[in-house]
């Protein structure tokens, strides 16, 4: 992927595009490749990837909140994490 991402940018010039990805696609090292170059991304993932530590603080702070939307600060690799709790996702446990 961060071959794709260095062509794009030769492409059209120096640019620093979002990148936006499933978690699949990026493994750690990547992210973390990307950071260091200065490319923003958004990378989509479940909570069940998530250590069960986090899991809890989610379901603490955000159980039964439609639509709520909380930043977690360095939780995964380093990063912050944003939780969204989409309506379908109310009742379900974590």
């Amino acid at each position: 992927m961060l071959k794709i991402v260095g062509r794009f940018e030769q492409w059209v010039g120096p640019t620093k595009p979002i990148i936006v990805a499933d978690a699949a696609m990026l493994s750690k090292a990547n992210m973390l490749q990307l950071n260091a170059d200065g490319y923003p991304y958004v990378v989509g993932a479940r909570l069940a990837n998530m250590t069960q530590r986090y899991i809890d603080q989610i379901d603490q702070e955000l159980s039964g909140i439609d639509q709520a939307i909380k930043r977690f600060p360095d939780a995964h690799v380093g990063m912050p994490l944003v939780c969204v709790l989409a309506p379908t996702s109310i009742g379900h446990s974590f």
